[in-house]
């Protein structure tokens, strides 16, 4: 039984992690494909070093100079390789460039199985949401995290049989690696204390690549500082980090590239609130207990909403600052329970080798 597997981003290898190691434990045929986006040296050791995954059978090397670019080359490049290996089943998780790959594997008939399906923020403009949707339905087995997502997933008229929820695989890893994560000494290195500083993250296109956002966010951040006193401590993607050089930038501001898996959780974990864009962190301030804002206009994680871990402030300074201040005063109506001995990758293993089988 051959299974390709294709991830292109540092959050699907956190989240596929123990799906992936199971798929090679397990003496599944297990063809390991990174899309080859910015695969650094750095990168290369959150593999090895954090994650203690294997390398990649095959690097794509997208070219992601353009949209059009990028969308092209993950489809043919994927076709490509999928000719060459064929493979039963196509495993991809989210709502990356990468699971574009959904197009030629139902093209060929090959057995699609998406994780972390069904998530909807309601918002087309984000190409996130549009690759959702065209992904879900083009999978042959949906692995939604819990009944929120698989409710989205049956609104759209997917079928029932087609939907196992699957638990959340973020949590997963956040629980393999805690003695990892506790023994990280990055505060020690950044000279801060717990609960003395607001982490924050913002890196996707709508934020950085707007200047008219991404000053507001800065803004906010010295507002914030005025307001708490704390420091603010900002990994940031080179990318963003070029954005800067006309904005201002308030002297208890620490930027620093991007972090480890074991640094980034433990600072997120002794953090007094999270501030940030991604869907990932709003999770991990879920699991740990840590107020969340998110830098967007929607968020598809209703669940952290729905427990007050999560504010969704809009992108007005003064809505960011407010949010803030609500998100770390106010009581959370639900905290979550991660089930004990519960295994997400388990769930999914077993999914491809049942779905496999009775597929043939």
């Amino acid at each position: 039984m051959r299974v390709m597997s294709i991830f292109g981003t540092r959050p699907e290898m956190i989240k596929m992690w123990a799906t992936l190691k199971k798929l090679d434990e397990l003496n599944f045929d297990h063809v390991m494909v990174h899309t080859g986006q910015n695969f650094t040296p750095e990168l290369k050791d959150f593999f090895f070093q954090d994650l203690k995954l294997r390398e990649p059978d095959v690097q794509l090397d997208i070219d992601t100079s353009s949209y059009g670019a990028e969308v092209a080359d993950v489809i043919r490049k994927s076709d490509d390789l999928m000719e060459k290996v064929q493979p039963d089943a196509l495993l991809i998780l989210g709502d990356t460039f990468s699971g574009l790959s959904v197009m030629p594997a139902a093209q060929r008939g090959i057995k699609i199985f998406h994780m972390e399906a069904g998530l909807r923020a309601w918002d087309s403009r984000m190409p996130e949401q549009r690759n959702r949707i065209l992904i879900d339905h083009m999978s042959n087995v949906l692995l939604p995290y819990n009944q929120y997502h698989r409710e989205n997933l049956l609104r759209e008229g997917i079928h029932p049989s087609k939907i196992i929820v699957t638990g959340n695989s973020t949590f997963e890893a956040m629980r393999a690696f805690t003695p990892e994560i506790e023994a990280s000494d990055v505060l020690s290195r950044l000279n801060i204390e717990p609960k003395g500083y607001i982490l924050v993250t913002a890196h996707r296109s709508e934020n950085v690549d707007n200047p008219v956002y991404l000053e507001r966010i800065f803004d906010a951040i010295s507002a914030l500082v005025d307001r708490f006193g704390l420091q603010i401590i900002y990994p940031m993607h080179p990318r963003t980090k070029s954005k800067l050089k006309s904005i201002s930038v308030h002297d208890k501001v620490t930027i620093m590239p991007p972090l480890g898996f074991y640094d980034f959780n433990q600072l997120l974990k002794q953090s007094f609130c999270v501030l940030s864009d991604s869907g990932t962190a709003a999770e991990e301030g879920l699991f740990y207990g840590v107020p969340n804002v998110s830098l967007r206009m929607a968020t598809e994680r209703i669940e952290t909403l729905e427990s007050g871990a999560t504010i969704v402030s809009g992108m007005s300074v003064e809505n960011i600052t407010e949010s803030v201040v609500t998100a770390v005063s106010q009581p959370w109506n639900v905290r979550y329970e991660f089930e004990e001995g519960h295994s997400p990758s388990s769930v999914v293993v077993n999914a491809i080798r049942t779905q496999i089988t009775n597929f043939f």
